[in-house]
Order: C-alpha cells, then structure tokens, then sequence
C-alpha cells in the first residue's frame, strides 16, 4: 500500500484512486471527473502517503 501510496502505477494504486474519488463524489464535493483528479493530486503530491505515515508514527 505504501508503494501505491507513493504513486507506484498498479492495481492497488487505481483501487484507492477510485475508492477516494467515489467518497468524495458521494459527499457531494463535486462532479466524479472532479474527485479523480482530487484523489490523484493528493497520491502524486505525496499528501497521502504523509498522512499513512502520521497514523503510523
């Protein structure tokens, strides 16, 4: 998951991706095309994995 998380193209890498970008769609925080990008921005900005590893310190 780290791997992912740090932005290692892959099948666990587009789970989250979709995952995140499904909870913020149906939170209303947008169009679907919107979330993507938003969950995508935030795995490539490395925001993500820096978050994993402050629920892990």
């Amino acid at each position: 998951m780290r791997a992912a998380l740090g932005g290692e193209p892959g099948p666990v890498l587009d789970l989250i991706l979709y995952n995140a970008a499904l909870r913020l769609w149906a939170s209303g925080r947008g169009e679907l095309r919107d979330a993507v990008r938003r969950a995508r921005e935030t795995v490539e900005s490395g925001a993500a994995l820096r978050f994993l590893g402050s629920l892990t310190a």
